[in-house]
């Protein structure tokens, strides 16, 4: 229905079309994904990524990178997950502190498939700069990102050891973690 109305808009209503089309098509990708069809979550967040060029929104722009980061990191392609989170990261004026903060710690789960425990554990350090408060709505009334606390960003942490093939350290990482807020933040990206 969307594809049918941006087919026949002009101007400024177009964009405004633009807007809520790659919303929309950036929550089927969500639900796709939560389905398990990995496919077609790419294929939605894809479509949203070039409507929100298309408008104009960067900070959507931002997120379906984000999202396509995230969608790489869990097929373990360490080389798209880092440079898309990078990608990110310099559209800095569309971001707010705890969307960079969640670019960032994505950047970290790239660095951690790719086996730099380093450069992961520098970054997951750097996000924390920048993670939402733990009052945050994680809804994105703030904007996106407003998922990434310190405690979310510390689970991740946990999820980089597992990749780093450190268990040990992915075990007390997740206890401290989810003990400091119930591990109520244990999900983000939506």
């Amino acid at each position: 229905m969307l594809q049918g109305l941006l087919e026949d808009s002009r101007g400024e209503h177009r964009q405004e079309l633009l807007k809520l089309s790659a919303q929309y098509a950036e929550y089927a990708a969500w639900l796709h994904e939560d389905s398990m069809d990995v496919s077609s979550a790419e294929t939605w967040t894809s479509r949203a990524m070039e409507w929100a060029m298309e408008a104009g929104d960067e900070a959507m722009l931002s997120w379906t990178l984000f999202r396509r980061s995230q969608l790489a990191a869990g097929k373990k392609n360490a080389g798209q997950a880092i440079g898309l989170a990078q990608a990110v990261q310099r559209h800095e004026r569309a971001l707010s502190r705890p969307m960079k903060a969640a670019a960032i710690q994505q950047e970290a789960q790239g660095l951690a498939l790719d086996g730099d425990e380093i450069a992961c554990h520098r970054k997951l350090d750097e996000a924390h700069e920048f993670a939402a408060i733990a009052e945050s709505s994680g809804d994105a009334r703030s904007g996106h990102g407003d998922f990434c606390t310190s405690s979310y960003i510390e689970i991740q942490r946990a999820n980089c050891w597992l990749n780093l093939s450190r268990p040990d350290r992915a075990v007390s990482t997740f206890q401290t973690a989810l003990g400091s807020d119930g591990g109520q933040r244990s999900r983000g990206g939506e």
